[in-house]
This record gives C-alpha cells, structure tokens and sequence, in this order.
C-alpha cells in the first residue's frame, strides 16, 4: 500500500462525514492505488473498502476446519490489520470534514510488514506441507495469497485479480463440502463478489442495483449451469487425489468392550437407503459392514498382528433356495467415512462401480469413502452363506486365547457336553440373557484383564459389543464356529423423502455362528436382553440415557416435539434429493440418461451430438452479438425528456437537429411560449447535471426528481 489520499472542493465542504465518504462525492482511497508511474489514480471508496473487507472474511470462513491454527490466527491478523488501515482513513476523513486538514494522508502498510506476513505465511505452509498433503497445501497457498493480496492493490487490474482469486476459492470450498446447504452459502458470496465487482466497475450505481442486476445475471447463468452439469462430459476430478491426516468415523476395524457405546452418543448420518418395492420390518435391517474373525484376550479384529485377512482371496459361496427367492433391492447413499466400508443387508450381490465382496459377505470400496458414494444393491435374506467349510476354517473360526476368560471357557465346554444339538445350545444361552438379571446400558462399568469373564458373570451390564463378544467367545468355547460382525441396525424412516436415515448412534455388533447345512446364521443377544433395541431405533431405545450423557441442551432433549422433528425431516429430505439427484451424478448416470434422450449408441457419439449443440448455441449468441445491438433501457428523465422534444417538433415546429446540443433550442421556444422557454432552460442545466456531473446517490434522486417535475410543467406550459 502505497499513499492514500481524501480531497475535497475547498469552495464545497461536505456538511457530514456521510457525504465525505461517499463515493460520487469524495475521492478516498484506502489501498495502494498509484501504480509506478503515477499515470493511473484508482481508488475505492470506503463503503466499497469495507464491503471487500466483509467478502474476504466469508470466503475464507469457508475454509475454517481445513486450515492449520497457525494459518487461521495468520489470516486473523492479516483481515485485522485491514481493519485498522479502514478505520484510520475513516478517522482521517472525519476530521477532513471537521475542516482540521484540508487534504489527508494515510501511510501505507511499510513493505516490511508486507514482507513479514509473506514469510510467516510461506513458513507455515513449508513446515506443515509433509503432513497437509499436496491438495491442502495449495489451499493453503491461495486462501494466504487472498488475505495478504488487498496490500498491495496498485491498480485496477489488482483488484480484479482479487475478486478472481474470491471465485477460485469459491470452487475449492466445494472440493471438502458438497451438501446443499454449503452450496448455498457459497452461491450466495459468489453473489456477494459479482455484486462488489459490478459496484466498483460501475459506480454510478448503488447497492441495491448492484445486487439485482447481479441477480438477474445469476438466473440467466442457470439454465446454462444446469445445462453444461447434465450434458457436459465428466472427468476424474483432480482432488480425489487423497487427504493427508483425514479423520476416519464410523465404525472402526477392530472393537473393544464400550467401544460401540461411544458411537451412541453421536447424530452423525452414517447413510441413507430407499427400498424399490418389498421393504424389510425394521428388525430384519442388519446392515453388515464388516466380520471379525481375531480374538486376542481384549479386543476383535479383522486381521492379526496387521496381516491381511485370510479371506481376501477367494470369492463367497452361497445357496438361494428354489422355494423362497425373495429379494430387496435398494439404493445405499454412504457418506464420507474415509474407510472402504460401505453397507448392505444379507446377503448381498457386489454393487460393483468400483466395489467388491469379500468372502466373508462384506462388500468394500476400491478406494476409501472421501465423499458421499451412492450404490444399488440386490440382498437375498434367506439365502444359505457357506453352507460347507472345510475343517481347517472350522478350527480357525474356534481359536481362543488358552489364557483369556477361563470361566467361560469352562462354561462352554461345560455347555457342549450338556447339549448335542448346536442350535439347542445356543437358545440356552439366549434363555440366560433373557430370563437373569443382565442390563443394556450406554455406561456400563469399566472392565480389566477377563473382561468378558467380568461381564457375564459379575457386571452384567453392557452394550451390544459386550453381549454379541461375550456370546461369539462363549461358541467358540463349546466348539462352534462363530464371529463378530459390526455395523447398524433398524434405521429412521423419512416420510417427506421415502428413505431410511441410519446415523451413527445405530451403530450395533452381533455374532454369526457356522451351523452344519445352514451355513453362517446370524445371532444377536441383544435381542434377548433388550427387545426394543432390535424394534426400535437406537435414539428411541435408550432416550433417557442419551439425553443425560449427552446434555440437557442436545438435540435429544428436544426431538420429542413434532414440529421440530417435522422440520428436520424436511430439510434432511432435500439434502438426500440434492445427493441422489446431484452429487450422485456420475459418468454411468450420464451414459444412461444420454441413451435414453439420445436412443442406443456409443458414449461419445451421444457426447458429440450434444457438443454439437453446444456449439451452434454458442455461434448463434456470438452472431447475434455481432448483428444486432442490444437495447438499452434509458433512465426516466431522459425519456420524459425526449417525449418532450417530440412534443415540441410535432406542435411547435421546433426540431433539434443531431448536431444541436438542448440549450439551442431555447430561442426558437421563446418565439412562441416565453413561460415554457424558462422552463425549458431549466431544463437543459438539470439535462447537463445529470448527464455530466458527478453526484451522490442521494443527490442524483433529488436532481431527477426536480427534472421529471419541470418536464411536466413545460408539458404543461405548452399546453
């Protein structure tokens, strides 16, 4: 920032410092507007300097939770530093309109403060760049070169490189948020920064019209948006490149005692499915995300000593009966997890776009979930998973820690030798869940070493990770193949949006046991412990307990009132229509949808087509731009000005000829009307100040007031 410089007509002070600082009527610059050789004077004023003050704080309010704490409290100090030179100059202009200074002088920001903030800036981005990854660390780079840029406006060009730089990060805030309600707000500054750019470029206007014809181009962009969206090719974007450090949620790969009981507590959507025809009851909706087959003494795992699953290899093998083929078939909208889980009901068929199933009946993604996928699954739920096993994968899914639990060890071998028929033992084991004294709680007592132990025979209070570890242990005791399967149970029904929400807090773990002719039958002893865990939803469940973990002011606490559950019904229903209609739109969606409106044919003789299109609406607007002017609306005054001169020529015989500026013509009304004459004189020096002066917006209105007015009454003089 160089200097900055307030003027005002010394014969003409302004009567308040509102007047001072507007626009039309001071030149007031904050920033740097002198470039090197002095040729050019560009200036903003203060209002104008105060709203791109306003659109650099949103912008880069977008980026809050992506950004670095160094590099936030960086920015802070940048936009603060711009707020003092503002209030500085305001300062200086308040006491230019005082009369304590004829001409005022505002320091620019000294180039080692510049060079400060560009050092501090860059050393940030070095030390952080390794664990920020590439893509963060150009963010990095653009939302630092967006705060520090309004140092060093020098020129026009300056400022519109900023508003440029505004935009482009528009677009990279969309890279890490896409809901709808995110979109919204980013459309809104794209707004904002059109609105200031027009304003600036165009300042005879004020705010309100900057915004609406700002507007009136936003809509016109829209059918060409949508238009480009649907038809245009779609490519790979370049920020599925993957995040450094991205936080996984959800379910993890291996799980503790009390581990699921944390996930409880949270609101957080895991996915959304809407059925296509027959619709499970709510106590069939397991929806499996993964097995684990290791058991350490403390915790389950997918894999041991971090080897691969030895089930990774081969694909699954499964019967579906002649006699009962019935099938769901469903659309499963998954959020971002940053995990290659993705969720179905038993059994499924692999979705496949980039998807597969593993032999334990999971199905995963090809890469991990950085962003909403969306997925069409067929599930047979009475089809026979495994129906053989050799005797090797039957030892393995036995094996228990010699020295984990003895008691339950003791107690199943004890079981086995009581009960002959698998199946009667294990409803022998659910009769205990059910008919003793065991409790499902979100706070169940911390446990040591024998954890499982401690639970099924001291405790015996827990969450669905206790029961369904304690039962798969208890099987493997008395010899029978078992496993832990996570992932949710039920669902919350939208009826706005005919789909079920499952969140977080359904979150829920049971055990599947290997029986000899039914092959892999799933088990869940929270069943028998707490029946409406399994009929209703996990929110509906345990109410209470969630309402006092989680605080008198949650979400929870207030559910119960119909309104607001309607209302969040609603805005979660068009955030899922905005998913499934938008963010879901990929390149299969398109080829699909081209065939239809197109018929059958290759992809990208369908894609020419529609280029083709593109192309020739294009050459037609640039045609048209070329032969044909576009009209131009004139103001009110000059439209009563000119039915004026038509008046005059077609009853007066006075013409003005296109060389004749208005006051000419003053002698030849005179001849006839001396009272219109005057008036028309008047006339013409409102024309020339409204024409060629420079005025406020308030000023302007009171001039164009007092022409429509005169105008009338020469009308009226004319007679």
């Amino acid at each position: 920032m160089l200097d900055s410089n307030i003027k005002t007509n010394a014969n003409k002070r302004p009567k308040n410092l509102a007047q001072l600082v507007n626009e039309k009527r001071v030149n007031f610059s904050v920033f740097d507007f002198k470039n090197r050789s002095g040729a050019e004077h560009y200036q903003l004023s203060l209002l104008n300097c105060w709203l791109l003050l306003l659109v650099q704080t949103l912008t880069l309010a977008l980026f809050v939770t992506e950004l670095t704490t160094w590099m936030l409290a960086l920015i802070a100090l940048s936009l603060l530093w711009q707020v003092a030179r503002i209030s500085t100059a305001k300062h200086q202009a308040s006491r230019l309109a005082r009369g304590q200074v004829k001409q005022g002088k505002i320091q620019a920001t000294p180039r080692l403060i510049v060079a400060l903030f560009a050092l501090t800036g860059a050393g940030i981005i070095i030390l952080n760049g390794q664990s920020l990854g590439l893509l963060s660390s150009m963010v990095h780079l653009i939302c630092f070169a967006y705060a520090i840029k309004a140092f060093e406006i020098r020129k026009r060009a300056d400022f519109f490189q900023l508003i440029l730089i505004g935009l482009f990060l528009h677009a990279c805030a969309l890279i890490f948020t896409q809901n709808i309600w995110f979109a919204a707000l980013v459309v809104m500054l794209v707004t904002l920064n059109f609105a200031l750019l027009y304003r600036v470029f165009a300042s005879a206007i004020g705010i309100p019209i900057a915004y609406r014809e700002t507007g009136k181009l936003l809509l016109l962009s829209i059918p060409l948006a949508v238009a480009l969206f649907v038809f245009f090719p779609r490519l790979s974007p370049f920020w599925q490149v993957p995040l450094a450090n991205t936080a996984k949620t959800g379910l993890g790969s291996d799980v503790r005692p009390g581990d699921i009981a944390k996930l409880a507590l949270s609101d957080e959507l895991a996915f959304r499915v809407q059925f296509e025809g027959a619709v499970p009851a709510k106590t069939q909706m397991y929806w499996r995300a993964m097995t684990m087959p290791f058991y350490n003494g403390q915790r389950w795992s997918r894999s041991q000593n971090n080897k691969p699953p030895l089930y990774l290899a081969s694909e699954p093998e499964y019967e579906i009966s002649s006699d009962d083929r019935r099938a769901y078939t469903y659309q499963v909208m998954a959020e971002q997890s940053n995990q290659h889980w993705l969720f179905a009901l038993d059994t499924a068929l692999a979705p496949g776009n980039d998807a597969r199933q593993l032999n334990d009946f999971s199905l995963i993604n090809n890469q991990p979930l950085t962003k909403t996928k969306s997925y069409q699954v067929t599930s047979f739920p009475n089809a026979i998973r495994e129906p053989e096993m050799s005797e090797a994968f039957q030892r393995f899914y036995k094996r228990i820690p010699d020295d984990a639990n003895p008691q339950l060890q003791a107690l199943g071998r004890e079981l086995a030798a009581q009960y002959q028929n698998p199946q009667a033992l294990i409803n022998h084991v659910l009769a205990q869940f059910r008919e003793q004294a065991y409790f499902y709680t979100l706070s169940p007592p911390l446990l040591s070493n024998n954890s499982l132990d401690q639970f099924y025979f001291d405790t015996r209070s827990g969450f669905c990770e206790h029961y369904a570890s304690s039962f798969a242990f208890l099987m493997r005791s008395a010899g029978i193949p078992a496993r832990l399967v996570t992932g949710y149970l039920g669902g919350e029904r939208n009826e706005q949006g005919n789909y079920y929400a499952i969140y977080q807090y359904d979150a829920h773990a049971w055990t599947e046991v290997w029986l000899e002719g039914r092959g892999w039958v799933a088990v869940d002893p929270t069943s028998a412990v707490s029946p409406d865990r399994v009929s209703d939803n996990m929110a509906d469940a345990l109410r209470e307990q969630r309402i006092n973990l989680a605080g008198a002011f949650s979400w929870q606490a207030f559910s119960s009132a119909a309104w607001l559950a309607n209302i969040r019904m609603q805005i979660e229903a068009i955030d899922y229509q905005w998913n499934r209609l938008v963010l879901s739109y990929s390149v299969d969606k398109q080829s699909r949808f081209l065939r239809e409106l197109l018929g059958s044919g290759s992809f990208w003789k369908s894609t020419a087509i529609v280029m083709s299109v593109f192309l020739l609406m294009f050459l037609l607007l640039w045609l048209r731009g070329i032969y044909q002017q576009p009209s131009v609306k004139l103001p009110r005054w000059q439209r009563q000005f000119n039915k004026l001169l038509v008046k005059l020529a077609e009853q007066q015989g006075v013409e003005r000829a296109p060389h004749q500026v208005p006051n000419s013509l003053v002698p030849l009304i005179a001849a006839h009307h001396n009272e219109a004459s005057v008036l028309f004189a008047k006339l013409c020096q409102l024309h020339d100040l409204l024409s060629y002066q420079t005025l406020s917006r308030d000023e302007f209105k009171t001039q164009e007031k007092l022409f429509i007015q005169t105008c009338r009454e020469c009308n009226k003089a004319l007679g």
